[in-house]
């Protein structure tokens, strides 16, 4: 396999209180393809935002017309479906109610959230 299709581990990190993490980097043409969360995880879903510019993030919106919502659990791997972050640049990992629409929800201590890229055609 070459380097350019493996798969890359990065880091986001939600502070103490907040529901968004830091920007994480999705250089040349990387998508999102799972995220993995910690076993401290305050209950919530997942979502994504993403940026072309690092600057303005807006949600990824899925074929519902809705938000993207990723069922969630305490120490688990969730995969992705790299198209929802194909050509972002950019993206947050959102800690979300689970059936509230996509409200924000803070999770309770820092919490550090395993993100696995990789190069999509």
């Amino acid at each position: 396999m070459s380097p350019s299709k493996a798969v890359v581990r990065r880091v986001a990190t939600i502070a103490n209180g907040a529901s968004k993490s830091n920007a994480i980097s999705l250089p040349h043409s990387r998508s999102i393809v799972g995220i993995e969360l910690p076993s401290g995880w305050t209950a919530a879903d997942v979502g994504i935002e993403v940026s072309r510019d690092n600057t303005t993030f807006v949600p990824v919106i899925g074929t519902g017309g809705t938000a993207v919502s990723l069922d969630a659990a305490v120490s688990t791997y969730i995969p992705v479906d790299p198209n929802l972050t194909r050509g972002a640049g950019w993206a947050k990992i959102i800690s979300i109610a689970a059936a509230g629409g996509g409200a924000a929800v803070n999770q309770g201590a820092e919490r550090i959230v395993q993100v696995y890229t990789r190069y999509v055609e």
